[in-house]
């Protein structure tokens, strides 16, 4: 990009007028000077990613209690809760919310992540960028499919087996929309991303049939069930945090992705898998413009139903009833 077209890009951005709360700093000159580093910041990443559904912004070091008072707008049966895990806690997020009929989304960060925007540290500021970019790249995934298909993201009932699926199809595709959309922000995040899943890729098989093997003894096929969703249902959200940044950069993971590749050479288990996990989001990618109900998630859930199956576990419906099927094989043996 030529000077002429970045200065002519930054002349507008496509925020709306919001309101950036920051809470728990120490004086009110502190939190007003954070806050207008966090508006100036996201003014600039709303020249690049569409934030016209950004209904607002809170910056906070309570940001557990932050997350609670949230008026969504919606019934919901589950807490506004950072993410964790065993690789990450969350420290930004872009919440979903309903106002007057639309789907729209406050974004929350950590008072620390807005604070190293002001740090002079390019490392710092570089990372604390990329948070607001990413999290910004949720409120554009938001706005797209609500426009496609109204009424349907914060209003889809299902139930058992379609619910299980769903959850980490939707988690998938929004974290690979994401990372796609927000590469730019920093194109060094993808040897992050890999790192992390390589990690993850290491450790699932193992802990997946640790968990099989104890179902052995306590025969309780919820907790299975949570077991297996909660570690493969990481793996795959990792895959797409990294394949959605390979793809934003328009780069490859057999060229790009080494270390990667030769990990799913290595534990096999996976390697289909993530070929074909690929593969469906290309085709997602391709025509999210002309998307028009729910059956656009049904690849990407006959995927995870697969990936479940190669973990050992197979869901069906009997009687509209779920049932957990736990079948001997090689894959979970000792």
């Amino acid at each position: 990009m030529s000077e002429t077209e970045d200065v002519q890009l930054l002349k507008s951005s496509t925020i709306p007028p919001v309101r950036v709360t920051a809470r728990g700093f120490q004086t009110n000159e502190e939190a007003k000077k954070v806050g207008e580093t966090v508006g100036a910041v996201l003014w600039m990443i709303g020249s690049i990613i569409n934030l016209e559904r950004l209904e607002g912004v809170t910056v906070a070091y309570d940001y557990d209690e932050a997350l609670t008072e949230l008026d969504r707008g919606f019934e919901s049966t589950a807490q506004l809760q950072r993410t964790r895990d065993d690789v990450a806690i969350g420290a930004a997020m872009a919440a979903p919310v309903m106002r007057e009929g639309q789907v729209k989304a406050h974004l929350f960060i950590h008072g620390a992540i807005a604070e190293a925007l002001q740090q002079q540290t390019e490392k710092g500021w570089r990372t604390a960028f990329y948070t607001l970019a990413h999290e910004a790249a949720h409120v554009e995934e938001f706005c797209r499919r609500d426009k496609a298909m109204p009424g349907v993201l914060l209003n889809l009932r299902l139930q058992h087996e379609q619910a299980v699926l769903y959850e980490i199809a939707d988690m998938c595709w929004g974290e690979y929309a994401a990372s796609r959309l927000s590469s730019f922000a920093d194109p060094e995040q993808g040897k992050a991303y890999e790192e992390t899943f390589c990690d993850v890729l290491r450790r699932t098989r193992e802990g997946g049939n640790g968990n099989i093997r104890a179902y052995r003894m306590h025969g309780d096929t919820s907790q299975l069930l949570d077991e297996i969703t909660e570690g493969y249902g990481s793996l795959s959200k990792y895959a797409s945090y990294l394949l959605g940044h390979l793809a934003g950069e328009d780069q490859t993971l057999e060229k790009d992705a080494g270390n990667a590749w030769k990990v799913l050479e290595e534990t096999q288990y996976f390697s289909d898998s993530m070929k074909t996990l690929n593969q469906i989001f290309d085709g997602m990618w391709r025509t999210r413009d002309t998307w028009t109900g729910f059956e656009v998630f049904e690849p990407l859930m006959k995927w995870v139903r697969d990936m479940l199956r190669i973990a050992g576990i197979t869901l069906s419906m009997r009687g509209g009833m779920l049932y957990l099927d736990v079948p001997f094989s090689e894959a979970t043996m000792p």
